[in-house]
This record gives structure tokens, C-alpha cells and sequence, in this order.
């Protein structure tokens, strides 16, 4: 398929002045099949990539998930991170989110934080028996959140970002306190604060040390 930009200038009169409009038009012409040509398909090399990553992801997935201490506040741990959003350090762009998010800190979010129990498992399920990446009780703070770390690595992977990692969990902790996030808003917006936060920071001469350090593997 090739695609053609054509500039059209438009002039629109109406009764006190002429008007410029320029417009951009696309023409698209198809290439016939019988034609030698080669194509690329972007899934099957992330699928690729990260088949061969799978069982380095699931254990470095695993790792952040594994904090022996349930009040650490280390950078070492989706529990440490995720402790700098309940201290209420992360501002959302959405007005929505961030009534939520204020909502949950106001709450105990921090003190739900540090009594959760970070369940890993085989096979997360929600209230309609199909499995998720990870998954909690509606209306009940501080109820264990089940985390599947290779339904995670392989939705994430081959490059898991913390902010992959930071949207998820502020999702199943938005379940505590009734909020279903059905369209997943909330986690979306969480991990766009939490990214732009982190390249801000990179570009101010903070190191970030990632959770899952990809070039180690």
C-alpha cells in the first residue's frame, strides 16, 4: 500500500472577507498481489523476543513482588514504589483520577499499603471466573491482591517499565475501595503521571534504578 500526501488550498468567501484553508489529502493506491514483496509483522518479533526472555521475566516479576518486610519503602519493590504514591507525591493530569486517587489516601491508602499481602499464583481470578494479570476483593482494604507473574511478564514483556507495574496494582488497590475501573482510566493515568514523573526526574540527574532492569538480560 502507498500512501500520497496532496496539499489542497482552499479559498472560502463569505460576505466580509476571504478565507485560506489548507487541507491535507490522502490518496492511497494498492499494490497488486502478484507483485515479489516482503512484509514484516512487529507482534511476531516482540513475540519472539520475548519467548526467549520468559523465564528470566517471570523471576525478576516474581523478585519485585517478594518483599519481606511489608513496610519497606526501598526502590527495590513494587511495595517501595508504590509506598511513594501513597504519600501522596503523584499528581494526576486527570481531574477524575485524582479525585480517586485523593479519595484513597484519604482513606488509609498507606496503611492499606503496608498490611496487603501480595499473593503470587498460577491463575488470578475476578467475580466472573476469568483470569487476570492480578485481582482483589471489591470494598474490603487491605484483602490479599493475587498476582500471576507470567500472565504479567507476558502482557508486559520483554520491557516491563514500573509504571506498567505501578497502574496495575493502583488498579486492584482502587477495588478496595469500591471503585471497578472497568475501562482501566485510573491505572491508565496512574502509569502516565508515574512515567512522566520518572523522565522528569532522569532529566533533573536523578539515577532511577528500574525494578526490572532489562539490560541484565
Amino acid at each position: 500500500m502507498k500512501s500520497y500526501t496532496l496539499t489542497a488550498i482552499l479559498l472560502l468567501a463569505t460576505a466580509s472577507s476571504f478565507v485560506l484553508v489548507e487541507t491535507t489529502v490522502l490518496a492511497s493506491t494498492s499494490m497488486s498481489f502478484g507483485q515479489d514483496r516482503g512484509g514484516g509483522d512487529a507482534r511476531v518479533i516482540r513475540s519472539k523476543i520475548l519467548d526467549s526472555k520468559m523465564p528470566i521475566l517471570i523471576r525478576e516479576v516474581t523478585g519485585v513482588f517478594k518483599d519481606p518486610n511489608p513496610n519497606s519503602n526501598a526502590t527495590t519493590s513494587v511495595r517501595g514504589l508504590l509506598s511513594w504514591i501513597s504519600r501522596g507525591r503523584l499528581k494526576l493530569g486527570d481531574i477524575d483520577a485524582q479525585k480517586k486517587l485523593d479519595d484513597m489516601l484519604d482513606k488509609g491508602f498507606g496503611k492499606d499499603l503496608s498490611q496487603t499481602k501480595f499473593v503470587l499464583s498460577k491463575k488470578c481470578l475476578d467475580k466472573e471466573g476469568i483470569e487476570k494479570s492480578a485481582s482483589t476483593e471489591m470494598n474490603v482494604p487491605r484483602a490479599d491482591i493475587c498476582v500471576n507473574p507470567e500472565r504479567i511478564a507476558r502482557e508486559f514483556g520483554p520491557y516491563i517499565q514500573d509504571s506498567d507495574l505501578m497502574g496495575l496494582m493502583m488498579h486492584e488497590f482502587a477495588h478496595h475501595y469500591g471503585y471497578s475501573d472497568i475501562d482501566h482510566s485510573f491505572a491508565a493515568s496512574i502509569a502516565s503521571a508515574y512515567q512522566a514523573d520518572n523522565e522528569y526526574r532522569n532529566q533533573e540527574g536523578d539515577p532511577l534504578n528500574y525494578l526490572i532492569n532489562t539490560n541484565s538480560y
